[in-house]
């Protein structure tokens, strides 16, 4: 205990003002163990505010001199335990919150760490372009997590992923140096590997994003959004393959399994629903044509596109809810190969039906690509900290057979992190930690222990 007054002293004397103590750090969460068991919502002796990237060199000094753990925070929103404290000093990145340039010309931006994801979509709006990741989270979810847990939306079949937005990072490493991981601004260099690609789902155990010049898009001109009915999902899976195979696919796609689509629009079946956004009519009508090609049985219309959607921003009142209710909701999303999507599917749903304990699972189609997609399962349970890993276990289980990956956007955290090492070749990770932050007080335990 006195050890840690003695580093809450000096904190205070480097950050006057921005020093606070970490109770809501770790009392608000999203990762459901957490609600489960608040034991994982970790401690912290307090947490720091920096407001600029000098701000950030002088504490990541201090902690390397002092050998104190820094946790590093965006918005919170992670729902694997990426923002739990463990020790140490929680940094709190959310007032690096700059646009520090919008380039309309060459459609790039450069930005701070601690802006919101939404709020970053309004400005660019505003000047007629568009990042293009859109996840359930972005009115709280911050652009350094986004990034340390390689994050995306549900327009990615069109916009890509956090990774192909990223040009270039601006990054703080031990034992407190800043460098941009490239020192121009190209549209492609091959003078070496891509250093980005380093931090990026990195979960900050190599260094801390301070700022990220990214690749923008112009604002769509021509949007068609529309819906079909199929009367099963694996049904549906199979249209949903050949949208994938276009040459000019849609920017948004989601497939609903026949649980979700009754409880979201009370109808029989497994609804799809499709966004193409272009620059060109000409474009929007030719896809509009080779779609119709493909779901012969006829569009239901834009409605349920936009019913669907404008329940995305109510998860935080569909949580409370069901916590309300004495029970725990997770969300575990998968991404496997078209040729297994299908059967992937049934095989979790049937792996859970025999964990006792799981009310339901439902799942849909949440992002698509030409070589696969991504099933993004919601399962209901009791509060069990045993049920919750078992309930992990059996789904992993279940990837590995198949060859799927056990995370396809929500990261590492502390849950994935025991699947990691299944699923690459860790020790390659180690030498990048020991490499890069010898004394280990980044984000320590995450990524690989």
């Amino acid at each position: 205990m006195a050890e840690e007054n003695e580093i809450l002293k000096e904190l205070e004397a480097l950050f006057p003002g921005r020093v606070v103590t970490p109770v809501r750090y770790v009392q608000e969460s999203w990762w459901p163990l957490a609600w489960i068991n608040r034991s994982y919502l970790g401690s912290a002796v307090a947490a720091v505010v920096p407001e600029s990237v000098e701000d950030v060199v002088r504490l990541v000094r201090f902690a390397y001199e002092r050998g104190v753990p820094l946790n590093i925070v965006g918005g919170g929103s992670s729902v694997t335990g990426a923002s739990a404290p463990r020790g140490g000093v929680v940094v709190d990145l959310k007032r690096l919150n700059k646009i520090r340039e919008v380039d309309s010309r060459q459609r790039y931006a450069v930005v701070e760490s601690g802006v919101v994801l939404q709020e970053l979509e309004q400005v660019l709006n505003q000047e007629g372009l568009t990042l293009g990741q859109f996840p359930q989270s972005m009115d709280i979810a911050t652009l350094g997590g986004f990034i340390s847990t390689m994050g995306s939306g549900h327009s990615s079949s069109g916009y890509g992923n956090v990774e192909d937005v990223v040009s270039r990072l601006e990054v703080v490493v031990p034992p407190g140096e800043v460098y941009w991981t490239s020192f121009r601004r190209v549209p492609r260099s091959s003078l070496g590997p891509d250093l980005s690609k380093i931090f990026v789902g990195a979960e900050g155990a190599f260094g801390v994003i301070t700022a990220a010049e990214l690749k923008l898009y112009d604002l769509p001109k021509f949007i068609w959004e529309d819906s079909a009915l199929f009367s099963t999902f694996e049904e549906g899976v199979e249209a949903v393959e050949k949208l994938a195979s276009l040459d000019l696919p849609p920017k948004m796609v989601r497939l609903y399994d026949e649980l979700e689509t009754a409880y979201y629009t009370g109808l029989e079946g497994a609804v799809l629903i499709f966004r193409f956004a272009t620059q060109s009519k000409a474009f929007l009508e030719a896809a509009r044509s080779e779609v119709s090609d493909i779901l012969r049985q006829g569009f239901r219309g834009p409605e349920l596109v936009h019913k669907l959607l404008q329940e995305r921003p109510n998860y935080r009142e569909h949580i409370t809810r069901i916590l309300h209710r004495g029970l725990i909701v997770d969300t575990v999303e998968i991404a496997a190969s078209w040729d297994k999507v299908a059967d992937l599917y049934r095989a979790v749903k049937e792996a859970l039906r025999g964990v006792e304990g799981v009310y339901f699972v439902t799942a849909h189609l949440s992002h698509i690509y030409r070589h696969g997609a991504c099933l993004y399962f919601t399962i209901l349970f009791m509060p069990s900290e045993s049920l919750y890993f078992k309930i992990w276990d059996a789904v992993y289980s279940e990837a590995e057979r198949f060859g799927a990956t056990i995370s396809h956007h929500h990261g590492t955290g502390v849950v994935k992190q025991r699947y990691l090492e299944l699923e690459k070749p860790a020790e390659l990770y180690r030498r990048l930690k020991a490499a890069l932050d010898p004394k280990g007080i980044l984000n320590p335990g995450r990524l690989v222990p």
